[in-house]
């Protein structure tokens, strides 16, 4: 996936709109592995805003989920965890986000070129937003509705599957068919895992 394109580094410092973020490699050990991920350095800095909010399920969602699923044991239901690998960087970036690019980047000895973003990049302030809207729209396109009490909790009349998501982490309940459909249908579009 693309995350930034080239642009002028004087077309951006013209760009009254466009906001310079800072960028560097993260690393982590899990297991034997060490993972890297490229990340923005944005902060808040005495800027607050109420429109980056990004809502969270309550924590007896979960529970709601493995509860529901214990009583309709007799109708075959059963509990599905799914993970969405690099979720921030499948939604589009809301604003005009500017990056220094990174050293590997064959443009970035010049100094002439900067990145622009064009997907949510872990980091950025409005990544988690932009995520949810972006999975909120393909939860929809499957048949789930959102519950209005709840944030992360949704509902599949058809199918009478419910389905929490906190950022990344998905937990599904319902039969082990529907739930392969629902699989199926997210790894059309995401890297899933689970």
């Amino acid at each position: 996936r693309r995350v930034y394109v080239h642009v002028p580094r004087q077309e951006a410092l013209n760009d009254a709109a466009g906001k310079f973020v800072k960028t560097r490699w993260v690393q982590t050990v899990k297991g034997d592995e060490v993972r890297c991920r490229f990340v923005a350095q944005e902060f808040a800095h005495g800027d607050p805003r109420e429109d980056l909010f990004a809502g969270t399920p309550p924590p007896f969602a979960a529970r709601m989920v493995v509860s529901r699923t214990a009583t309709k044991r007799r109708h075959r239901y059963t509990l599905m965890g799914l993970d969405v690998s690099c979720a921030f960087l499948y939604a589009p970036i809301k604003r005009t986000v500017y990056i220094e690019l990174p050293e590997e980047d064959s443009k970035s000895s010049s100094g002439e070129w900067v990145g622009k973003l064009e997907k949510a990049l872990y980091g950025t302030r409005d990544a988690p937003q932009a995520w949810l809207e972006e999975l909120g729209s393909t939860r929809e396109s499957l048949g789930f509705t959102a519950s209005v009490h709840y944030p992360g909790v949704y509902y599949h009349q058809g199918m009478d599957m419910t389905m929490v998501t906190h950022v990344d982490d998905l937990l599904c309940s319902g039969t082990e068919e529907d739930l392969k459909w629902v699989r199926s249908e997210l790894q059309k579009k995401y890297e899933v895992k689970g």
